[in-house]
C-alpha cells in the first residue's frame, strides 16, 4: 500500500509522524524484526534533510529513502528553485515518482510506502519556465509556473490513500479543516488524520466531529 502524508500547513510534524508510521509497520509486520518495513519517499526538500531525521529515528524499518529533488535555501520549493535557478517542472516531478516507485514495487512490492510532501496541502511545488499552462501561476518577471501541492500529486490520487496531519496549535481546527476540504474537492480518498496537539490546545474533538461527517478516523 502507498500513501501520500500531506500536511495542514507547515511545521506540524509532518517527519516526526512519518518516522511514526514507519515504525508502527515494523510491528505489525510478518517478517522478523531484522527484516525493513517500509519505503519513503520525499519529491521535494527545501533546506535540511527530512529523509535523514526519518532514517534516524525509524532506522531498523526502513528499507530505502529516496529524497527525489533538493534545494539548500530554506523556503518553499517554487521560491528556492527560482533563487538558485535550479527549475524543475511538474513533469520532471511526476516522472521521477514515477519511476521510483516503479522501481520499489518491482523490488519489494510487498513493503508499503510512504511519500512525504512538502509544506501544506496548498503549498507551492516547484517551479519553472516549463510549467506555463493555464493551470499554472507564474511570476510575470520570470516566466517561472507553479502549482500547489496538492494539485501536483492528484495524477497519483487512484493508487494511493492520503494521511493528512493535521495542525494542533491556535487556529489549527480551521486550517487542518481547510486542507481537509482542499484534499476531498480534488478526489484524493483520505483515510485518516493524525495531529500533534500542542500544550493548551484541545483541536483533535473538533476535528474529530466534523471529518466523522465523511467516516474519516482522527
Amino acid at each position: 500500500m502507498t500513501h501520500l502524508i500531506f500536511g495542514a500547513n507547515t511545521d506540524v510534524g509532518k517527519s516526526v509522524i512519518s518516522a511514526g508510521l514507519i515504525r508502527a509497520c515494523g510491528g505489525l509486520s510478518l517478517w522478523d524484526k531484522e527484516h525493513a518495513s517500509a519505503h519513503y519517499i520525499k519529491p521535494l526538500q527545501c533546506g535540511g534533510s527530512d529523509q535523514s531525521f526519518v532514517q534516524r529515528h525509524a532506522k531498523k524499518e526502513i528499507a530505502t529513502a529516496h529524497t527525489l529533488f533538493e534545494w539548500a535555501t530554506p523556503t518553499s520549493p517554487h521560491t528556492a528553485a527560482r533563487r538558485e535557478d535550479r527549475p524543475v517542472s511538474d513533469v520532471e516531478v511526476s516522472t521521477a515518482l514515477y519511476h521510483c516507485l516503479h522501481s520499489l514495487r518491482e523490488d519489494r512490492e510487498h513493503l508499503p510506502i510512504w511519500i512525504e510532501t512538502a509544506g501544506g496541502v496548498l503549498s507551492p511545488s516547484s517551479s519553472s519556465p516549463d510549467n506555463n499552462e493555464i493551470q499554472h501561476s507564474r511570476d510575470d518577471d520570470t516566466g517561472w509556473g507553479w502549482m500547489t501541492q496538492g494539485d501536483l500529486y492528484r495524477e497519483f490520487r487512484s493508487d494511493m490513500d492520503v494521511i493528512l496531519i493535521g495542525d494542533g496549535r491556535l487556529g489549527g481546527i480551521s486550517a487542518t479543516l481547510s486542507s481537509l476540504e482542499s484534499l476531498l474537492s480534488r478526489g484524493y480518498n483520505v483515510s485518516g488524520i493524525i495531529l500533534i496537539e500542542k500544550e493548551g490546545y484541545s483541536n483533535q474533538k473538533a476535528i474529530q466531529e466534523y471529518a466523522s461527517r465523511y467516516v474519516i478516523s482522527v
